[in-house]
């Protein structure tokens, strides 16, 4: 009995040392590089989308709101309240998004979701442009997403 009462307390402080030492804060030497080499990795859990909001020539549009679907292709009577998240894109034309599949409730080892940018056209919220990716756990993908002239 004594042997086993110092066998677990042996293994408890053990347990705790190893535990402390990996949390010290340690960090990796790729740690302190620039934030451009994030922008290329994926959230644990998730995925990373980058949608490049460009008009018909090319341009990237900045300021530009890129709205996320799950389980809904965006038609003509999808609306931005229908979204399931947002993200105005930067400078460069640029939406980032770090998708967490748990949040999101994905439990697939894929789903495609679905980005759109909405313009009013006569009172109206239509579409301006949409696309669909297929995501897996891990995965960077990078989209141009075109607006038709005379939108924007």
């Amino acid at each position: 009995m004594k042997k086993m009462l110092i066998l677990t307390l042996f293994l408890t402080v053990a347990s705790v040392v190893f535990i402390s030492c990996n949390s010290s804060g340690a960090h990796n030497a790729n740690d302190n590089n620039n934030n451009n080499n994030n922008r290329d990795k994926a959230p644990v859990m998730g995925a990373k989308v980058e949608i490049t909001v460009k008009n018909a020539l090319g341009k990237p549009l900045k300021g530009e709101t890129v709205y996320m679907f799950r389980n809904q292709t965006v038609t003509d009577t999808t609306t931005s309240s229908q979204a399931k998240t947002q993200v105005v894109t930067d400078n460069d034309g640029i939406a980032v998004f770090d998708l967490n599949f748990t949040r999101l409730n994905i439990l697939d080892t894929q789903t495609t979701l679905y980005f759109a940018v909405f313009y009013n056209k006569d009172g109206k919220e239509i579409p301006a442009g949409s696309t669909g990716i297929t995501l897996k756990k891990g995965d960077v993908k990078k989209v141009d997403l075109r607006v038709p002239s005379g939108l924007k």
